[in-house]
């Protein structure tokens, strides 16, 4: 059990600190914030609140992976700007606090 929730806590930590950096390198212009990075945040979000902490994180590194990328074809409903996703993000990570 103790071995398990070491693991959790891990992940949930891998997670934060992937989401914190993709925030920062979007946030500080390192990075620019467009459809994907749109994408890849929202996803990692989702499974944050979803308690899927390892797949957060690897969606939070695709941040990063914009030299690999195709065009981007989709188009979305809702138009979420950086500072919407951020404050998604911090309601989600407080509510795993408590």
């Amino acid at each position: 059990m103790k071995i398990a929730c070491a693991k959790r806590r891990s992940a949930i930590g891998y997670a934060r600190r992937d989401l914190q950096e993709a925030f920062r390198a979007l946030e500080d212009g390192r990075i620019a914030f467009g459809s994907w990075e749109r994408l890849f945040l929202s996803a990692a979000i989702d499974q944050f609140r979803d308690r899927n902490f390892q797949l957060a994180a690897t969606s939070a590194q695709r941040v990063f992976s914009e030299h690999q990328r195709q065009p981007f074809a989709g188009h979305f409903t809702q138009e979420k700007s950086l500072a919407d996703l951020r404050a998604e993000y911090e309601e989600v990570a407080l509510g795993e606090r408590g």
